[in-house]
């Protein structure tokens, strides 16, 4: 390799170690995939039993079913702030309220505090979306091997509950309620 293009390959790898490593610390969690593409997490909502969400980078919202929601309430951990109109995954819309989580632990390393998260019908898949993940930016998805690395986490896990650690339940992945990262409030004319 030339001295110019070690010049370059250098500045690159720079740039490059400069974009995964955030201010804060760095965590990595291991991703599970049942087949179809589809890729999944360890998570726990502060107060509530583990489960799996999905990783959905699609999604503008992280969303929760409503059984999820009943025990936050219960907890605390759950705060109205508004109704939005989604964008699905199949092109329809629907309004749903959107509530602040007080905070999720992903794979018993990572604490995100004050989530946004929108709320459908017991039984629905739960999703990791951006509301969540632009609080760990920069953050990296990666395949091969399947892990997601996350930046400026809270380093640690909830002890409300003695799941925290064991493979959570990969839910049905025929539930297919994704919240595009367009939506827009039900007042809004047009």
């Amino acid at each position: 390799m030339t001295p110019p293009m070690k010049l370059v390959a250098g500045f690159i790898s720079l740039l490059m170690t400069a974009a995964v490593h955030g201010d804060g610390p760095q965590q990595s969690v291991r991703l599970k995939t049942i087949g179809t593409d589809t890729y999944y997490v360890d998570g726990q909502f502060e107060g509530v039993d583990a489960t799996a969400l999905l990783v959905d980078t699609g999604s503008g919202y992280s969303t929760i079913n409503q059984e999820t929601l009943r025990q936050l309430k219960e907890t605390g951990n759950a705060v109205y702030l508004k109704k939005v109109e989604g964008i699905m995954a199949d092109g329809s819309r629907m309004v749903v309220p959107i509530y602040r989580i007080s905070g999720v632990s992903l794979g018993g390393k990572c604490i995100i505090r004050n989530i946004e998260a929108a709320v459908f019908p017991s039984g629905s898949r739960q999703i990791l979306g951006l509301s969540a993940l632009r609080k760990v930016t920069p953050f990296v998805f990666s395949l091969d091997p399947p892990r997601l690395t996350l930046s400026n986490c809270t380093l640690g896990r909830f002890s409300n509950s003695g799941h925290i650690g064991q493979a959570a339940h990969v839910p049905n992945v025929s539930d297919s309620h994704r919240v595009s990262a367009t939506t827009r409030h039900p007042s809004d004319s047009g």
